[in-house]
């Protein structure tokens, strides 16, 4: 049994890992949060290795599960640049340079591996409370790689850090304790430093949203602690086709139905979808509402249609209530239903995005109330 003090250090020590990691993202530029990842990972894997004890031998299927990661970062590189077909494939933002192997690749690398350490120094407590604690200072560590609170000044950059950072970096810890616990630290950090640096190695990369490699970026870790768990608790051959099997087809189903709703909002098909941000249409559209539209491709324009339209940067949904032809140029004046007054000046066939044709009652209604929520804050 471990002695009280043990505990009590065990619990002080990572408080303190965790304030300074706080601190860092409170306070910390965007720009900077690399090297302050860096830093603070080596430090707190320094005073981890000589405080506590050592991580015990890992599993001897070890060197099956690093090559199954390894394959499985492999692979999602290659599915990320296949993704430029579809969606275009552009010159990397990072160019492997001097400059950016010390400003990103050297940091990056130094904060994944003393992270994974930390992680396997508390993990070898042998205790609940140790494992949370090492889970929440590589969590922190994770999203500092990414982002800061320091640049969060809109509902928009906080549901960036939210999406782009904190998400998979729970769903990738959750991958990342297991490993760790079971077969060791290397497998872990042989899939981290594949995906944090292909992208400074490689001089293309894809036009794919953020939320589609977000999205990507949490379920995979997800599917690859099943299959890695369930792969070596049954150990027949027949059991192990049908979860790989299964394992492929739920990667390609989810990655279809994502791809399928990333373009639905993107308007890449026919239809768009788009959800409702405020009052002016109340009746027939309401806040929090989505509305089906169809893309405008030139197809005739009525009055009495609701029309999605952009008008001085912003994405507006509102009826058409006259129309006038002048010179050869379509003009609609446009009204929202629950508006006193037209809106000012009036919009021409470059403006407009679609035709409203449907509606899902409350499909938005949840990031709506986030938002607000937010933006009182």
């Amino acid at each position: 049994m471990r002695k009280p003090s043990t505990s009590r250090m065990t619990t002080g020590v990572a408080l303190c890992f965790l304030a300074l990691l706080v601190l860092a993202l409170i306070f910390v530029p965007r720009r900077d949060g690399y090297l302050a990842s860096a830093l603070l990972s080596v430090l707190f894997a320094i005073l981890a290795v000589r405080i506590f004890k050592r991580r015990t031998q890992p599993s001897v299927q070890s060197r099956q599960v690093l090559f199954i990661l390894a394959l499985a970062g492999a692979l999602y590189v290659m599915l990320f640049l296949l993704s430029g077909i579809p969606f275009g494939f552009y010159l990397s933002s990072t160019p492997f340079s001097l400059e950016n192997l010390l400003r990103y690749v050297l940091p990056i690398t130094a904060a994944i591996i003393a992270t994974e350490c930390v992680r396997s120094v508390f993990l070898a407590q042998r205790g609940i409370l140790s494992a949370v604690y090492g889970y929440l200072i590589c969590l922190l560590s994770e999203v500092l790689l990414h982002a800061t609170l320091r640049d969060v000044t809109s509902f928009t950059r906080f549901m960036d850090l939210v999406g782009m950072a904190l998400l998979p970096a729970i769903a990738g810890g959750l991958l990342y304790q297991y490993l760790s616990s079971r077969h060791g630290m290397a497998p872990a950090l042989v899939y981290r430093l594949i995906l944090a640096l292909f992208p400074y190695f490689v001089p293309i990369t894809s036009g794919i949203p953020d939320s589609l490699v977000s999205f990507a970026g949490l379920v995979i870790p997800l599917l690859l602690y099943v299959f890695v768990k369930k792969l070596y608790e049954r150990k027949s051959v027949k059991a192990i086709k049908r979860l790989g099997k299964w394992f492929i087809g739920g990667v390609a189903s989810t990655v279809l139905v994502m791809l399928s709703f990333v373009m639905l909002i993107s308007c890449q098909f026919r239809f768009g979808l788009l959800v409702i941000a405020t009052e002016s249409m109340t009746g027939e559209y309401n806040k929090g509402d989505g509305i089906f539209y169809e893309s405008f491709e030139g197809q005739p324009i009525a009055e009495d249609d609701v029309l999605v339209f952009e008008k001085n940067g912003l994405t507006i949904v509102h009826r058409v209530v006259e129309i006038e032809c002048i010179n050869g140029e379509n003009r609609y004046i446009t009204k929202g239903d629950a508006n006193d007054d037209v809106d000012v000046g009036y919009i021409t066939d470059r403006d407009v995005v679609g035709i409203g044709k449907a509606k899902i009652p409350y499909f938005g209604y949840v990031t709506l109330w986030m938002r607000e929520l937010f933006v009182r804050k």
